[in-house]
């Protein structure tokens, strides 16, 4: 991944999600089969842990350190080493959200904490409309990664809950789910009726 940059200046030999979400300053999250890492609490993801679809524990700082950008002022975003706020839209689907993972106790947990960071600024949270019918990319999970300096250029990173991560760089690999993305604009639910959903999805878990 990326071991061409800058004339070798920025080799690397393995860049892990983590470290591309921090170059990044826009995140465009598809969501059909689980939550993704950020915006996991503890019991969520020791349950897919559980059951096999995460291999790892959840790593704390290094979600709390993408998630803190969100709310990141023009001085925070001045200081020398700043990444610089981040945007993220995440588009999930009703499945995920009335899913099972861990429970009901968890899954209502989980729904609060992402109604508290569909709160926060450069958070956008949109539910897939379970009833729009079928439609191109349907489950499937990937991330469009999005960056301000001109050394990076988009990628995508594609998941499934057993397969594995898979990188995507080329502008013809990467196209297929940019098109994906201008086709759920079109069976996503509008901002406040998503938030509306997610807050009577975790009602209904009471």
């Amino acid at each position: 991944m990326w071991d061409r940059i800058n004339g070798d200046a920025w080799a690397r030999l393995v860049w892990t999600p983590w470290d591309v979400m921090a170059e990044a300053n826009e995140l465009l999250i598809v969501a059909s089969d689980v939550l993704p890492e950020p915006f996991r609490i503890g019991a969520y993801h020791d349950a897919l842990c559980e059951s096999g679809a995460a291999t790892s524990g959840l790593d704390v700082d290094l979600q709390q350190g993408v998630l803190a950008r969100l709310d990141m002022d023009e001085k925070e975003a001045a200081r020398p080493g700043s990444h610089g706020p981040l945007h993220i839209r995440l588009l999930v689907t009703e499945a995920v959200l009335t899913g099972s993972v861990g429970g009901a106790r968890t899954m209502i947990e989980q729904l609060g904490h992402l109604e508290d960071l569909a709160g926060r600024t450069g958070f956008d949270l949109r539910v897939v409309d379970n009833e729009a019918g079928p439609y191109f990319g349907m489950h499937q999970s990937f991330t469009v990664m999005r960056f301000r300096a001109p050394r990076f250029e988009d990628v995508v990173l594609t998941r499934t809950l057993h397969g594995g991560d898979v990188w995507l760089e080329s502008a013809a690999e990467c196209a297929p789910y940019e098109r994906a993305l201008l086709v759920l604009n079109d069976v996503i639910r509008p901002r406040e009726d998503s938030l509306h959903w997610l807050s009577r999805a975790s009602l209904a878990l009471q």
